[in-house]
């Protein structure tokens, strides 16, 4: 049983797998080879079939710095990812996929940003996408799309010189409202999620929501409590492979949101599944509890009236799916009674 620890660090990073074999032990080893050497690592495998349980035991007798227990069944992507949260114990936490890679210097560079300038609850920086071999697809800056092409990339630069600046994003504006809409409102990757936080923040959240857009609210959730920072460099990489949950559930001009919203917590399967409209609701969850103006709550509300009324189209699917769904819990609640 993984317990939290009792040392207090300065970082603990949280890995959620399951059946990660692939590309797993070179995720390990961008974290145990930073610069920055105060964390923990935490594993929590979601019951894999795999040869994961068996990469991650023979990292963890090697390295004293792992922690690693394994589910004794799969209990979700989000409740992996909760998990790693709760029992982080440094002061900053940081999620890590087993697919994506760090520059050695990723930990030192975000840790240093945080140290220096209290106001700032999340940092992350320029992400580099790749592909299944770790070639360069493109690159992400301010969390928007920028080709790799010199040329553009400099035009693009140019655009951006207002939000970034020194390296801090258009997320560190002084108003909570225009922070909100930067996650809330903007075609962004959220990439974020995997930036190094502060865990005092964290723990204000209700971490990972087990619905899709969890990490949106997550993040909007944070936003309203500081400021994020984007150290202009490319010391992320996000992988990309036909095995990602994003390329399974939601390629293709039919998502499967059901589907994915199992895949998110297995208890789905015996829920009605509205993941647009949970999202909506949750949104607005955060912006009442959140420690900011009315003022600033009042455009935040706006805000998601207005991202609501983007998606008309995927809502009212929603509606039409929520009764089919309703119907088949009936009729399978009702072929139950008639085999008892």
């Amino acid at each position: 049983m993984l317990t939290s620890s009792e040392n207090f660090l300065t970082v603990t990073v949280g890995l959620a797998v399951y059946n990660g074999e692939n590309y797993l032990s070179e995720a390990i080893d961008s974290i145990l080879n930073q610069t920055f050497t105060d964390f923990e690592l935490i594993i929590s495998d979601n019951a894999s079939t795999d040869r994961t349980p068996e990469i991650c035991k023979d990292y963890a007798s090697r390295d004293t710095r792992i922690r690693y227990a394994c589910a004794d069944r799969n209990r979700g992507a989000a409740w992996n990812q909760s998990r790693v949260m709760e029992l982080a114990s440094g002061k900053y936490f940081m999620l890590q996929a087993h697919d994506d890679l760090r520059t050695p210097d990723y930990l030192e560079k975000c840790v240093s940003v945080l140290e220096n300038d209290s106001s700032i609850v999340l940092c992350h920086s320029w992400t580099r996408k790749i592909d299944n071999t770790g070639a360069v697809l493109e690159d992400h800056y301010n969390g928007q799309i920028c080709s790799t092409s010199k040329g553009l990339k400099r035009q693009i630069q140019r655009l951006a010189k207002p939000f970034i600046g020194d390296g801090k994003m258009h997320l560190d504006s002084s108003s909570a409202h225009d922070r909100f809409r930067s996650i809330v409102c903007t075609y962004n990757y959220c990439y974020q999620i995997f930036g190094l936080m502060r865990t005092s923040a964290l723990r204000k959240t209700e971490l990972w929501g087990n619905y899709n857009h969890a990490d949106n609210v997550l993040l909007s959730h944070l936003i309203l409590m500081g400021k994020f920072y984007e150290i202009p460099e490319n010391l992320f990489l996000s992988r990309r492979h036909a095995e990602q949950s994003e390329m399974i559930f939601q390629s293709g001009k039919k998502q499967k949101s059901r589907e994915y919203a199992i895949w998110w917590d297995p208890d789905n399967a015996d829920r009605i599944v509205v993941p647009r409209w949970k999202t909506f609701c949750e949104y607005a969850k955060v912006i009442r509890n959140a420690p900011i103006g009315w003022v600033d709550k009042a455009g935040c509300y706006f805000e998601i009236v207005r991202w609501l009324r983007g998606c008309l189209s995927t809502l009212f699917r929603e509606i039409l799916d929520a009764v089919h769904q309703k119907r088949a819990m009936q009729n399978a609640k009702r072929m139950r009674t008639i085999s008892d």
